[in-house]
């Protein structure tokens, strides 16, 4: 089957991920790009051809929210990062054949000498990998891009 996948930004601000201090936090790599990236590696690896030909399906990966949040007491600090992404395919005809939204949520407790940019990065790559693995999960997903339709 024969698939291609397309990221688009829906977050209300694209310049950064969350706060810290009041200060904003912004990503070194691009999150569309990213969330689009994830997807397109997980459907070649499970068989899909990636292309852009007339009769392949449309992947459409919508990231509407992707921010960050520190948590601090003075015995334990938490980052928790919020995604919500909608996915739809769209048949060569224009048609949606898959509709359907994600809202992941990941907390991750960094450890005592760790750095600022790799516990909130961890904290939002973990709720990429929930949302793309509950993607995957969902078998009307997988229904609707096999489909002969």
């Amino acid at each position: 089957m024969h698939v291609h996948v397309v990221g688009e930004d829906q977050r209300a601000d694209k310049t950064n991920v969350g706060q810290y201090d009041q200060q904003p936090v912004v990503t070194s790599n691009n999150v569309i790009d990213t969330a689009r990236d994830a997807v397109q590696s997980e459907l070649q690896a499970r068989g899909f051809v990636i292309d852009n030909g007339p009769a392949s399906k449309i992947v459409r990966v919508q990231v509407q929210r992707l921010s960050g949040h520190f948590f601090s007491t003075l015995f334990f600090s938490s980052y928790t990062a919020e995604l919500i992404m909608h996915v739809e395919v769209e048949r060569p005809d224009k048609a949606i054949a898959y509709s359907q939204s994600f809202d992941e949520t990941n907390t991750y407790h960094p450890s005592m000498f760790a750095s600022l940019s790799d516990d909130f990065g961890a904290a939002l790559s973990g709720a990429l990998k929930q949302g793309v693995a509950k993607l995957f999960d969902d078998p009307a997903f997988i229904a609707a891009l096999i489909s002969k339709r």
